[in-house]
């Protein structure tokens, strides 16, 4: 009985930890609406807004949103009709600031499905998490997705307490180098879809302290009552 009521103090006054989804706004690049093979994009000098993404890059490079046809994707768009691209000779960029700011002690988790069109050469790539133009974590170009194909890239970071309560910004990335030639193809580009950020807190359980209360409550009654002794006979 004993172990059970400490066990019941215990658990009353343990964090848990909860997890959540944070809203960014066009995940998986589905505005604007796209007929197959028609795409918007920006070109540089860059600064133009796409489906809610900002584009940014370099000379000879390209950002922006497409509804792939089967000479990109056999199963063209992993989900949903359209996908993000970069397509460059340089860096590129597709970027997103967000509502949420960045809390100390919080884990935050950023995915992506980061695709090979098999019209196109694959180009190094990362995905980032940023707060105030400072990397806080990456992913990629690991693992590489197969030709034709997309694969799950993941960044993770437990918050600290630099830069606590700016926002958090999203960055697609592509960079200069290529990373798989494809000799089918005569241009370079990475592709994206179904941006995730999860985020992980540990935040006390609501009313712990009335539980905690009631399980010492407890354990003080069963310890009274153990050692109040046996009743006197004979009397």
């Amino acid at each position: 009985m004993r172990l059970m009521v400490i066990s019941l103090a215990l658990l009353a006054v343990a964090p848990v930890a909860q997890s959540a989804s944070i809203t960014i706004t066009n995940p998986g690049f589905e505005q604007p609406t796209l007929a197959d093979g028609d795409f918007e994009w920006g070109l540089y000098p860059f600064g133009t807004s796409v489906g809610g993404w900002l584009t940014a890059g370099n000379v000879g490079s390209a950002a922006g949103i497409i509804n792939p046809t089967t000479a990109y994707f056999s199963g063209e768009a992993p989900e949903g009709n359209n996908v993000g691209f970069l397509i460059s000779y340089n860096s590129a960029w597709l970027i997103q600031t967000l509502a949420t700011t960045y809390q100390e002690g919080e884990t935050y988790t950023l995915s992506a499905l980061v695709g090979d069109a098999d019209n196109r050469d694959l180009k190094n790539f990362s995905i980032g998490l940023y707060v105030s133009g400072s990397l806080k974590s990456t992913g990629g170009s690991s693992p590489v997705p197969a030709d034709d194909g997309f694969t799950l890239v993941t960044a993770t970071v437990v918050a600290d307490s630099s830069m606590n309560g700016q926002p958090i910004e999203i960055r697609l990335y592509s960079a200069s180098t290529l990373l798989d030639d494809d000799p089918d193809s005569a241009d370079f580009a990475v592709f994206f879809d179904d941006i995730q950020l999860q985020t992980t807190a540990v935040v006390p359980v609501p009313a712990a302290a009335w539980l905690f209360a009631s399980a010492v409550g407890v354990l003080g009654w069963t310890r009274r009552k153990s050692t109040g002794g046996l009743p006197r006979q004979g009397l």
